[in-house]
């Protein structure tokens, strides 16, 4: 200290002699250090008690609270010494010079004081077995430290002081503490209406959410006992609101049937909520199946068809450009593979099964509409033809008309819904009418379906 004094008064002489701005210059550096050295005292004071604060709380070691609370306030005292010019300086500013010694000096003891008392008190109160309390003593000395510098006289802030710091310490050791003391305030029954129908649940009981008696073995709840057994709560003594009958103050024994009641309420009604959820899922698979029912009925016309083993089953259906069953080209088509020994169909769908767009999804490849329909277990195949013609006039032929007309087929396998082959056939005949000239290209293609070879519809469906 007595160096950096002899420095102070080295650089009033450097001011007389060089000017303020050299003095300035040398001053930096020292400035520098100054601030630095204050940071360094602020953040030891206040970050290096913590751990051991900690390590004394859990540990219960009121005399580690007591040293630790010693270490701070050496350090505290060092800072507050070594901000002396910077605190007067504050003091000038705010309050005038005259005086603003004494009153940081003031300042530095009333921090130290709060300090040391906190520290006091730490020592001899069990924080331990309270610790609930104890940020409420750092809130109360903290609070208490500010009005005494900011606001309040020592002859005002003292009283005050000791009053609260009395009560806290008091309420440490006392039976009855703040909590208990609360928990009798709202015992208290100073309501003067008529009792209130209580709604407990098992769940309120078993998680302890409602508690049946007092602090002091006093009952909270009264109760009346109906024709049938079952128990009606109240939360205060007097007559039952309907029937008028005195309420019973709940005793132990009455406790624990009210819990047996309310836990074979819970149980008889979960046995009756699965029982229900039980029926609705058999009514919803009754539904299924009886949906089920109608939505084969209404596509598949000839149930009866089953697939065999030792047979190859096949479904034949022809549509024309009208969306509509061509019998004519189906019988055609059935009697060619009659011919290969096979069972073939031709009365297995309805008109549904066309009008509702169920043939367009399967002539597409959908698989999913064949499982749907269960085909596997009729077929082992599906011959699905679209049959489609355009007419052309011609007036240099005398009107002649000529018919371009196609017919497509889809060979799908009943188990995988997969189109296993497709091929086209187009033919064009001619005649003085559409329909002459329809049936000419009809039995030119119809010629060559009963040439074509359909081996693969001998093909049995593992």
């Amino acid at each position: 200290m007595l160096k950096e004094i002899l420095k102070a008064i080295g650089l009033l002489f450097d001011t007389l002699r060089f000017g303020a701005e050299e003095a300035v210059k040398k001053a930096k550096p020292y400035a520098n250090l100054y601030i630095k050295g204050l940071i360094l005292l602020a953040l030891i004071s206040i970050l290096s008690p913590i751990p051991f604060l900690i390590i004394a709380i859990i540990g219960d070691w009121r005399w580690l609270i007591a040293l630790t609370g010693l270490w701070w306030a050496l350090w505290a005292f060092l800072l507050l010494v070594a901000a002396v010019p910077i605190g007067i300086l504050i003091e000038s500013l705010t309050g005038g010079i005259k005086g603003s010694g004494q009153r940081y000096i003031k300042l530095i003891s009333g921090i130290l004081l709060i300090g040391l008392c906190i520290s006091l008190f730490g020592s001899v109160i069990p924080i331990k077995a309270n610790l609930s309390m104890f940020p409420l003593l750092i809130v109360a000395a903290v609070i208490l430290g500010i009005l005494n510098i900011w606001m309040f006289s020592r002859k005002v802030i003292a009283p005050l002081v000791s009053i609260i710091f009395i009560a806290l310490i008091l309420s440490f050791y006392l039976p009855t503490t703040f909590e208990t003391l609360g928990e009798k305030i709202s015992d208290m029954d100073i309501s003067m209406g008529e009792p209130k129908r209580l709604h407990i649940t098992y769940e309120d009981i078993e998680k302890q959410r409602v508690k049946f008696f007092r602090s002091d073995g006093k009952p909270k709840a009264w109760f009346y006992k109906t024709e049938d057994g079952k128990f009606e709560l109240f939360d205060k003594k007097g007559h039952h609101p309907i029937f008028k009958k005195k309420l019973e103050p709940v005793t132990p024994d009455v406790v624990f049937q009210i819990e047996n009641q309310l836990r074979v309420d819970i149980e008889r009604r979960t046995q009756e909520e699965h029982k229900k959820q039980e029926e609705i899922k058999k009514l919803e698979e009754l539904w299924v199946v009886e949906n089920r029912e109608d939505f084969l009925k209404r596509y598949l016309l000839n149930r009866s068809f089953i697939n065999r083993a030792e047979s190859q089953e096949i479904a034949v259906l022809v549509v024309d450009e009208n969306n509509k069953v061509n019998h004519e080209i189906t019988r055609k088509i059935k009697s060619k593979l009659k011919t290969m020994r096979l069972n073939v169909t031709t009365s297995f769908f309805t008109g549904q099964f066309v009008s509702d767009g169920l043939f367009q999804k399967i002539f597409e490849g959908n698989a999913g509409e064949v499982r749907n329909l269960e085909l596997l277990k009729h077929l082992d195949h599906i011959v699905l033809c679209k049959k489609t013609v355009k007419f052309t006039e011609n007036p240099e032929m005398q009107n002649m008309i000529t018919a371009q007309t196609v017919i497509e087929i889809h060979i799908i396998s009943a188990k995988s819904g997969v189109i296993e082959e497709s091929f086209t056939e187009s033919e064009v005949g001619a005649g003085f009418s559409k329909a002459t000239a329809e049936d000419a290209a009809k039995e030119r293609i119809l010629k060559k379906l009963t040439e074509k070879d359909w081996s693969i519809l001998r093909k049995k469906e593992a």
